[in-house]
């Protein structure tokens, strides 16, 4: 026969499961916005260049927040997808 425990009834797990709560909350909102900014990064990038290469997508797919910011702020001035993303050994695709 085995026990039951609702940790409801016990002070430590419920401000456990809280604080679990809560973390769990806030590191979804962050990964949330994480992919939004890359899905904002993306659709900039297609309307200013059109079709992305496959090495233009797997970079934004691997960019943690800092870079995906870097990248967008770069896109501002950049006339080329490899300004933007750092790059320059890469053969240039000017904007449209």
């Amino acid at each position: 026969m085995g026990i039951s425990l609702d940790i409801r009834d016990n002070k430590f797990f419920r401000e456990a499961y809280a604080a679990g709560i809560d973390d769990g909350m806030e590191k979804g909102m962050e990964k949330g916005m994480e992919k939004g900014e890359a899905t904002l990064l993306q659709r900039m990038l297609e309307r200013r260049f059109g079709k992305l290469p496959k090495w233009v997508k797997q970079e934004i797919e691997q960019a943690d927040r800092r870079k995906i910011e870097a990248a967008s702020l770069r896109l501002l001035e950049a006339s080329t997808l490899e300004e933007v993303f750092g790059k320059n050994g890469k053969k240039k695709r000017s904007a449209r």
